[in-house]
Order: structure tokens, then sequence, then C-alpha cells
């Protein structure tokens, strides 16, 4: 009878334990993505600030190359070689 109550305190202890370790892992996976997004969202703001200072025109319009230039914002690949793929939407564009 004791070695029944001693497995179940055992069975109960190991769930209690399992469930804290998978909320840690999950804790500590969330944190890693967000730092890898920051990361990912700096580069993307280096690329922007790089695509305007290539541009040679004394105005900027939406017909520029920064503005309306797919292969340069688009699929791009980051971090750990997964594609990231922008769209960006402006008021009006649905």
């Amino acid at each position: 009878m004791l070695t029944l109550w001693v497995l179940c305190f055992l069975a109960v202890f190991g769930a209690y334990l399992s469930r804290g370790v998978r909320q840690k892992l999950a804790l500590v996976k969330n944190l890693s993505f967000r730092g890898n997004l920051h990361y990912i969202a700096d580069a993307g703001l280096k690329k922007a600030i790089m695509e305007l200072t290539l541009d040679e025109t004394e105005y900027d319009a939406f017909k520029d190359n920064w503005s309306n230039n797919p292969t340069v914002f688009e699929r791009i690949a980051v971090g750990l070689g997964r594609q990231l793929f922008l769209t960006l939407l402006l008021p009006g564009m649905a």
C-alpha cells in the first residue's frame, strides 16, 4: 500500500516538474526569438538607409528605385537561412 502511495506521489511530482521545465524552455525560446527579431529589424533598417543613400536624385518620389523595387526589399534571407517576406502597405494600397 505504501509503495502505491509513493508511486502516485512521484508521478504527480514528475508531472509538476516537467510542466515547469516546459514553461521555462518556452520562455527561453521566446526570448531568443525576440533577440533575433531585434537584429533582423536593425539589419532591415540599415538596408533601407543604404538604399536611400544610393539615391542620387534631388527630390524623392514613389517612382524612385528605393520606393518600388521588390528585388531589394522582398524575400530577404535572414537568421539561419530563413526567408523573411516583407510587405509594405501604404494607405490606400489595400
